[in-house]
């Protein structure tokens, strides 16, 4: 008859249970680290008092370049979130190399020493951008993009065109206007020469005719 017995059953259960306290503890740790390492990197933003505000209005699926003069070396660009007023980082650049904390904005926003590069601009990447400098996070400038519509470019060319016709037509009136003045004074001093060669004025020693 075989017979079992307990103690090896036992170990084997506290090999099976020790894993779970080890799996919810580095879970807690896991977590805590990414809150710290989130609140490392999300600053508050700067108002539009320190940073220099650049607007930006881009067309839908466009590229763009946005200059922003800025030091060498270690820089970042955060994206200011409306409802904590946190600028979250974006990504950051240090000796020429970039690293990028959200991997949705890799393909659309890149920064250089020029300045920034937009490609493909879409609705989602709307919003305040800031760039960051130095290991005191100074403030080099503020990004406000909006992506727009063929429509509004119409609009902008549209407008200038406008005024531009505007000005012909009050150029055209005045010349116009000009030319009338001229032509009557013109035909008023023919009216005095034809008068004159009819009557010619008197003489002075000719005796005046009462």
């Amino acid at each position: 008859m075989w017979a079992y017995t307990v103690a090896p059953q036992e170990g084997k259960r506290l090999w099976v249970l020790l894993p779970a306290p080890v799996l919810i503890w580095g879970v807690l740790i896991g977590h805590w680290v990414a809150e710290a390492a989130a609140a490392a990197l999300n600053g508050k933003a700067e108002g539009p008092d320190v940073c220099p505000t650049i607007h930006r209005y881009i067309p839908r699926d466009s590229r763009a370049f946005i200059p922003i003069s800025h030091p060498k070396g270690f820089s970042v660009l955060c994206r200011v979130n409306a409802s904590s007023s946190r600028c979250e980082w974006v990504l950051l650049v240090n000796r020429g190399r970039s690293y990028y904390f959200n991997m949705d904005l890799k393909n659309h926003l890149t920064l250089n020493n020029m300045g920034l590069v937009v490609r493909h601009m879409s609705k989602e990447l709307e919003g305040e951008y800031q760039v960051l400098s130095g290991h005191n996070r100074t403030c080099d400038g503020r990004v406000l993009m909006t992506a727009v519509g063929p429509l509004f470019l119409y609009w902008i060319f549209l407008i200038p065109g406008i005024l531009f016709l505007a000005g012909l037509v009050l150029l055209w009136d005045w010349l116009v206007k000009a030319r009338r003045q001229l032509a009557a004074s013109a035909e008023g001093e023919n009216i005095d020469g034809r008068i004159q060669h009819v009557i010619p004025p008197a003489h002075p020693s000719c005796p005046n005719w009462i």
